[in-house]
């Protein structure tokens, strides 16, 4: 909360305004307080900075998710939404936004549940498996490039399977899910 609370007036949003998620920009923060805390141990796993590495921006999108909910056209209700481009080789980076909207596809999310990340040679980065919901797509691109094997759960499967986490060996285990799926986790 601290983090956000420290970019809440930041130029960028941290949120969509027609959409149920966070923006990339939103996403990053969340990963750069993931990773600030995981290089404690694996300091190659530090987080990359947005300087060199990433270009934020806006643009003019249709509506996101919330309209898709209400049933109003996305065309209708555009929206001024964050994004962020890529100034680094990214070899595991997802393109998950429909076209034209802040809305998320969860299509190509689901393909590959292991990510092997080709930039870890010489570097002593961790493995993790995440067990999330769609607040995970923003995120994706971001932790696949700072861990050595991301397992990514399907989405909105919640299980804590501790024969396939034993199987992965991962160094961490993350939940990441919005609050209004807490009940799916905690029940």
């Amino acid at each position: 909360y601290s983090v956000f609370e420290e970019h809440k007036y930041d130029e960028y949003k941290l949120f969509h305004k027609t959409d149920s998620h966070w923006t990339e920009y939103g996403a990053y923060w969340g990963y750069h307080t993931l990773m600030t805390e995981v290089a404690k141990k694996f300091p190659d796993a530090a987080p990359l900075e947005i300087e060199g590495n990433l270009r934020v921006y806006t643009k003019e999108v249709e509506s996101g998710d919330m309209m898709t909910y209400f049933g109003v056209p996305n065309h209708l209700v555009p929206e001024t939404a964050t994004f962020v481009e890529w100034l680094i080789d990214c070899p595991n980076r997802i393109d998950y936004y429909k076209p034209n909207r802040c809305e998320n596809e969860n299509s190509e999310i689901s393909k590959d549940r292991v990510v092997k990340n080709p930039n870890a040679k010489d570097k002593n980065l961790p493995r993790v498996m995440f067990i999330r919901d769609s607040y995970s797509f923003s995120i994706h691109s971001f932790v696949n490039q700072s861990f050595s094997t991301v397992y990514w759960n399907y989405t909105w499967d919640y299980q804590f399977r501790k024969s396939e986490i034993k199987k992965a060996d991962v160094d961490y285990l993350v939940y990441l899910i919005s609050e209004k799926n807490m009940r799916s986790i905690l029940y």
